[in-house]
């Protein structure tokens, strides 16, 4: 390759590489893997870039470096790929100007999210959920997008397409987030309590972290004890806080031993607080403790939390 070819256009790889800021081994594992561009060959077999290919392999690597995986962009035209990082540049991860429209693509989002999570590239998983939680208002980002992440994580846990260690990374960049917004919509003066956390045994806290943040939307002050909480710790919680409700979250389903166990610490709970359980709608606990209120979906939850902070504010 002469200077001449350079002027027509063309560019060996040590120039594409240098010019788009790609190492030589990602430019190739992208176009042989993705066929993200097909360059030109010389007679002795040598690759040669066009100046359009430089330009989407750098559009290619600032849409990966925003958290779009290489196979959902690769074969995206230049015209396509510019107008996505161009929205992103602006601070849309939906691209839709700011009014994020149902379904799609918050869909996308969350698959994009977790893909990368199942590769464990733990820096894109966050960038895609901290820009989620600076674009969307608290209550939305917790129903629109945590929980169907969390909900989603924990199917591919239970199917065997993520393991504990998915499921952690999930939880560890939730629990991070939500907190940071708790922090963000600091509680009322005499903003009402609520304790939360998951009973001794279960160790799954997505349901509970979801609750406890839903409630802090709703005016709330949460009282958030985590996963494996045992009954005791839930009473000196009561004790010691202004709280006089309680929501303890299950998934996992229990056997005729736990689900009895469970039911005497509902019962003593209630002795102390208002008690409300959330699980799946299909978990063999809801119902069996009089007194005690069952949900088994967020929205239900979330209404009551609404109709409970308006009558204390009423």
């Amino acid at each position: 390759m002469n200077a001449s070819s350079e002027a027509d256009g063309l560019y060996p790889m040590r120039v594409v590489a240098r010019l788009t800021g790609l190492s030589p081994h990602t430019i190739r594992v992208w176009e042989r893997r993705y066929g993200a561009v097909v360059p030109e060959r010389t007679a002795g077999n040598t690759r040669r870039y066009s100046s359009a290919d430089v330009r989407k392999l750098s559009l290619l690597r600032e849409a990966t470096e925003l958290g779009y995986p290489i196979r959902e962009v690769a074969a995206m035209a230049t015209d396509a790929l510019t107008e996505l990082v161009e929205r992103e540049r602006t601070g849309d991860p939906t691209g839709d100007g700011g009014e994020v429209e149902a379904g799609d693509d918050r869909q996308r989002m969350i698959e994009r999210y977790l893909g990368h999570i199942g590769e464990f590239d733990l820096h894109r998983s966050m960038a895609i959920l901290s820009r989620a939680a600076a674009f969307l208002d608290p209550h939305a980002f917790i129903m629109e997008v945590a929980l169907p992440v969390m909900r989603e994580s924990g199917d591919r846990w239970e199917s065997g397409a993520f393991t504990v260690a998915h499921e952690h990374a999930v939880t560890a960049q939730m629990r991070g987030v939500l907190d940071a917004l708790m922090r963000q919509a600091a509680p009322l003066p005499g903003a009402p309590q609520i304790v939360v956390g998951t009973p001794s045994g279960h160790m799954h806290e997505f349901g509970a972290l979801g609750a406890a943040q839903l409630a802090a939307t709703r005016g709330f002050e949460p009282v958030y004890l985590g996963p494996d909480v045992p009954e005791d710790d839930v009473l000196a919680a009561l004790e010691g806080s202004r709280a006089d409700l309680v929501l303890l979250a299950l998934l996992i389903h229990m056997d005729p031993g736990e689900l009895r166990r469970l039911d005497d610490t509902l019962t003593r709970l209630a002795g102390s607080a208002e008690v409300w359980v959330g699980s799946p709608p299909d978990h063999p606990a809801v119902g069996r403790v009089e007194g005690v209120r069952y949900f088994t979906s967020f929205q239900d939850l979330d209404l009551a939390l609404t109709e409970r902070a308006s009558r204390r504010t009423g």
